[in-house]
């Protein structure tokens, strides 16, 4: 293995690659140009050089052969350092790289600091027929990173039941919502659902918006709900009676959540709490039959509905 850009012989021309993702963190160099310089690979270590700590390997990436280390976005992990506002969280630590073991030395030995950031925030919206009924969508880290975020529906109490594309699910029905964040800091992070509204739209901003949960809790405006569980894990759960709106097609779910750190009062009743970091879940449900002409029939205004939604025959979840 030799490195044959001549151009490019010093340390000013190593440049790392850092990858965020949301369960590692992967720092890579060029193995042949490190050792053209007169770096040793073999000797990658983090701030803590414990066994466990030096998880470095080689790879090749796009016909170059790399040297790469991995660390975990973890409060204490391996000698990270953690900082988090309210609505960022930043690891950080630096990779040491010792030097060949030969008669002529001509570098230093190397420490490169690198760090990541991962947004608390996470949106995901679903507009289309899914199969089964789970909305993921990937959560942007800094531009760098990502995690994962879904949320689902269920049949069931035990969250085990998934309701599949064109399943009809009758008015009044207990619905099962799982939201779950990957974010990889377990120890550090839980998810809180601060609020869960219905609208007859994808518009978050409709007037006629029904309240699910409010604040943590259920919201009591006509539709009956229970937080089973919000703001201890990384998962939220929120059983609701399935309803509808007159003359609608479709009544959209949407969930405002966030993560909050685990040693934070994040579960419970709070209207005052802060909305940093913020963001929507939404899955919508699609009737089974038109209900148009039971529309002109009955009048009800939207506000009316607020307080008293109407029951129909059936729904299915889209």
């Amino acid at each position: 293995m030799k490195w044959t850009d001549e151009k490019e012989t010093n340390t000013s021309s190593l440049v790392p690659t850092v990858k965020c993702e949301s369960n590692i963190i992967l720092v890579s160099l060029n193995k042949c140009f490190l050792e053209a310089l007169g770096f040793d690979s073999s000797t990658f270590q983090l701030n803590n050089n414990s066994d466990s700590c030096t998880n470095s390997y080689t790879e090749t990436v796009n016909s170059t052969t790399m040297q790469i280390i991995q660390a975990l976005p973890q409060t204490g992990w391996c000698g990270n350092e953690v900082i988090t506002d309210s609505l960022k969280v930043y690891y950080s630590n630096a990779l040491h790289i010792g030097i060949q073991n030969r008669s002529i030395i001509t570098v230093n030995p190397l420490n490169i600091n690198f760090s990541c950031s991962y947004n608390l925030t996470m949106q995901t919206s679903l507009v289309g027929a899914f199969k089964p009924v789970v909305n993921s969508v990937n959560l942007t880290i800094n531009g760098e990173g990502s995690a994962l975020t879904t949320m689902s529906a269920y049949w069931d109490q035990a969250y085990t039941k998934q309701i599949q594309e064109n399943e009809d699910v009758p008015i009044g029905s207990n619905v099962y919502l799982d939201i779950v964040s990957d974010a990889g800091d377990v120890d550090s992070f839980v998810l809180r659902v601060d609020s869960c509204y219905a609208t007859p739209d994808n518009n978050v901003n409709n007037v006629n918006k029904v309240a699910i949960v409010s604040s943590g809790c259920p919201a009591n405006q006509g539709v009956t709900a229970e937080v089973q569980e919000n703001g201890v894990s990384l998962e939220s759960r929120i059983k609701f009676n399935s309803f509808a709106f007159q003359g609608q097609p479709l009544v959209y779910i949407t969930c405002i959540v966030r993560l909050c750190g685990k040693n934070t009062t994040c579960t419970g009743c709070n209207a005052a709490r802060s909305t940093d970091g913020q963001a929507q879940l939404q899955i919508p449900i699609n009737f089974i039959d038109d209900y148009s002409s039971s529309a002109s029939n009955t009048a009800v205004s939207w506000v009316a509905m607020t307080s008293s939604l109407l029951v129909f025959l059936t729904v299915k979840l889209f």
